[in-house]
């Protein structure tokens, strides 16, 4: 059974208030007597409730709690790496919780994380509809900064990427290197980043022929029919770039082409998405866009630690951060094509 202030305080013979003083405020103590609390603490185990603690100090505990849409998504690593670098450095945690993209749960949380009268709520909506029960927690008081694609919206503090900078700037790179019939490999266009990253190509390649191949329902090593079929269409045909939403579909697209004894960058460039780790060793070097998830992270605890501190004075802030096309051996720069 958990021991609590009122055991301490029994067993070292001194009152509960001598104990909550050599927990808060030792210099009101004499050394014996703190001492000898100390050493009660020691013998029954007891561990301080710092939530209950910081609850009494300011109302509120010092926990910064965040919401992804899943934990397997490897994007949020360095996200979380750059959220829990700046909560430290405030002197706060941070807490990590998953929606699996499901609405209920999300709301679910940030009903519970409520309750536990966390410091913050760190967001990555699970869908665009999630923002009402959002706005009604801001309301009640919760500071909150959204993360994710460019929301920009009024009424809240957000952190995103530019997703169609991103496009455009690999869009750019295969134009220059000559390429007129371009595959985007991705998720359906209705989601965000993935339909920005589209445009964003679309724009930097007005003289090609840009297909958008759905890879919905994907899975690592499931391959890509899809996209292999394109793949397997003769030459004249068949696209001469392939531009993936991320380094995974990439990684297939890699695989797909020598499965059909097609050379990268020769005769179909390859492009991905997140400049993951392995990218640096696949069989071919990825080219790849390189996103700022660890300063992602930072800035949205920096923001919302600022709108805790200000309070009912404070301005919302959209944060959009740039991505970087990294250039590697999948896209070397290829004599222009003419058709």
């Amino acid at each position: 059974m958990r021991k609590g202030i009122k055991d301490v305080a029994r067993l070292a013979g001194v009152s509960v208030g001598t104990v909550s003083h050599v927990l808060n405020h030792p210099e009101l103590v004499t050394p014996e007597t703190a001492q000898r609390v100390r050493d009660a603490m020691d013998e029954l185990g007891y561990v301080r409730n710092e939530p209950a603690r910081q609850l009494a100090l300011r109302g509120r505990s010092e926990l910064i709690a965040m919401i992804i849409p899943a934990i397997t998504d490897v994007f949020f690593l360095d996200v979380v790496d750059g959220a829990q670098q700046a909560a430290l450095l405030a002197g706060a945690e941070l807490m990590v919780a998953s929606s699996e993209h499901d609405l209920e749960r999300e709301q679910r949380q940030l009903q519970t994380l409520e309750q536990r009268r966390v410091r913050g709520v760190l967001l990555s909506p699970a869908v665009d509809a999630s923002l009402d029960g959002v706005r009604a927690l801001q309301r009640r008081g919760t500071p909150l900064t959204l993360i994710g694609p460019a929301f920009g919206r009024r009424g809240f503090c957000s952190v995103s990427i530019d997703e169609r900078s991103g496009g455009r700037q690999v869009g750019e790179h295969l134009a220059a290197a000559g390429h007129r019939r371009v595959a985007y490999a991705g998720t359906p266009l209705a989601v965000h980043h993935v339909r920005e990253r589209f445009e964003g190509l679309v724009e930097a390649v007005p003289e090609a022929q840009v297909t958008a191949v759905d890879v919905a329902g994907w899975q690592p090593g499931g391959g890509l029919p899809a996209l292999a079929e394109l793949l397997a269409a003769p030459a004249a045909r068949r696209p001469t770039a392939v531009f993936c939403a991320n380094d995974l579909i990439a990684l297939e697209a890699l695989a797909e082409c020598a499965a059909r004894g097609l050379s990268v960058p020769g005769d179909v460039a390859v492009v991905g998405y997140d400049d993951m780790p392995f990218t640096r060793s696949a069989a071919v070097s990825l080219t790849t866009v390189a996103q700022p998830q660890e300063e992602m992270g930072r800035r949205s605890v920096e923001l919302l630690l600022r709108e805790d501190a200000d309070g009912a004075t404070h301005r919302h802030r959209s944060v959009l951060l740039q991505p970087q096309l990294v250039v590697r051996g999948s896209s070397a720069a290829q004599r222009r094509r003419a058709g």
